[in-house]
């Protein structure tokens, strides 16, 4: 089989699941290539795109995808993000100054296309491949898709962090932290959505340790962090992103692993740090009790006495042994390969959906809430631009005025 990719835009998880599949699907016959490499001439029998979750990026993939006379097979890495959007950014990252109905309007309006954009992916691809049931209840629920055209293709998990052991973790960063004392690992990018502020608001009170591990997106939300940590008895440390050996190492040294996100489709941290031997303290808007079941605690991530609790039970029980066999026995990545062949063989059977009416009127209401979304940001883009120059010209105004005093000055004294 010959498959076209459009490979995720950025690393992180994503990358890793698209890295680990692929592999598996090359090593299962499976002949891959990338839409940047593809011949003129090269005939796919399935497209598939991982850059959904970019979904900016994704919409003109897709479009180009559907000139090509093959079933186009989307990764949609979806969860619902509403109340991210309606508690977790105003809450983190309210709108404040002049400005700030204007950049609402923006918020808004991204929100639209992003959801406009999806519309057109997920209405009109031949198969959507979800990781968990939940996610494919979702894709059902919000667009409307034809749940016969969703396929489940698990993540899996590597070996490796099942033999990590703490002593590599230990040497790297054993004099920034107090190896008598336990700790909280939260391996995720640090950014608003992953909601690493309320959980350090959760645990202000507790004498515990957290270790952020991860890329920084804004140090801005990095720097609010720290200060809601302040005058508590928590401690905190940000540490960058671990490469796979490191980062074992880390969920051998924790004590518990922690995921707070306002919302994630799963995530490959809860299995790795499962197979390490972590007890897990879990958002709920995500997808993890389909693989962990009642082996996690879960909390709602705007309530901080959920997550408190949480995580509390997760430092004080130790996850059963029987799961981490459980873990690595279900979820391998040649077995992500096995059905993502599956949902080849489904789409080809399939094919895209023939409705050309309505993927124009889904595409076109696309268009029009990106052009809404430009639209504002240019005139965000220009008022900026107005209140720099405002600030360069009385700059320069205050500059010449100083300037003119001390010529002044120096005339007086020439005089004299």
């Amino acid at each position: 089989m010959n498959v076209l990719l459009f490979p995720p835009t950025h690393g992180s998880g994503l990358g890793e699941q698209f890295r680990q599949t692929t592999a598996a699907l090359t090593a299962q016959g499976v002949s891959v290539t990338f839409a940047t490499d593809r011949p003129f001439d090269f005939k796919p029998d399935v497209i598939q795109l991982f850059n959904a979750p970019d979904i900016f990026r994704a919409l003109p993939s897709f479009i180009r995808a559907r000139e090509v006379d093959a079933p186009i097979v989307v990764n949609p890495i979806y969860w619902n993000p509403d109340r991210f959007y309606e508690q977790g950014l105003p809450e983190a990252d309210p709108p404040r100054g002049d400005g700030a109905e204007l950049e609402q309007q923006i918020r808004n309006a991204a929100r639209e296309a992003e959801r406009a954009a999806q519309r057109v992916l997920f209405r009109h691809a031949a198969v959507l491949i979800a990781v968990t049931p939940s996610e494919a209840e979702l894709l059902a629920r919000d667009f409307g898709v034809d749940p016969a055209r969703i396929a489940i293709a698990v993540d899996g998990v590597i070996p490796l962090f099942a033999r990590g052991t703490p002593d590599a973790f230990w040497r790297e960063y054993g004099d920034r932290l107090d190896k008598a004392h336990d700790f909280v690992l939260c391996a995720a990018r640090v950014e608003i959505r992953k909601n690493q502020l309320n959980l350090i608001r959760a645990l202000r009170a507790e004498p515990l340790t957290l270790v952020f591990a991860g890329e920084i997106l804004a140090p801005a939300y990095r720097a609010a962090c720290e200060n809601a940590a302040r005058g508590g008895q928590v401690r905190v440390f940000f540490l960058s992103s671990l490469a796979p050996p490191l980062l074992a190492s880390a969920y051998a040294a924790a004590r518990a692993h922690v995921l707070a996100s306002w919302y994630d489709n799963f995530g490959l941290t809860p299995l790795e740090a499962a197979v390490a031997g972590c007890s897990l303290a879990l958002s709920r808007e995500c997808g993890a009790r389909d693989y962990l079941q009642n082996d996690a605690h879960y909390f709602d991530p705007a309530n901080l006495d959920e997550i408190r609790d949480a995580v509390c039970a997760a430092l004080e029980t130790r996850p059963p042994p029987q799961l981490r066999e459980r873990l690595l026995s279900e979820y391998t990545w040649a077995h992500t390969a096995e059905q993502t062949r599956a949902a080849y063989e489904h789409a080809r059977a399939l094919g895209n959906p023939t409705d050309g009416e309505s993927y124009r009127e889904d595409l076109e209401r696309a268009l029009l809430a990106f052009s809404e979304f430009a639209r504002l940001q240019e005139h965000a883009r220009a008022a900026l631009w107005r209140e720099k120059m405002e600030i360069t010209e009385t700059r320069d105004a205050y500059a010449n005025g100083r300037v003119m005093r001390v010529l002044n000055q120096l005339t007086r004294l020439v005089k004299r």
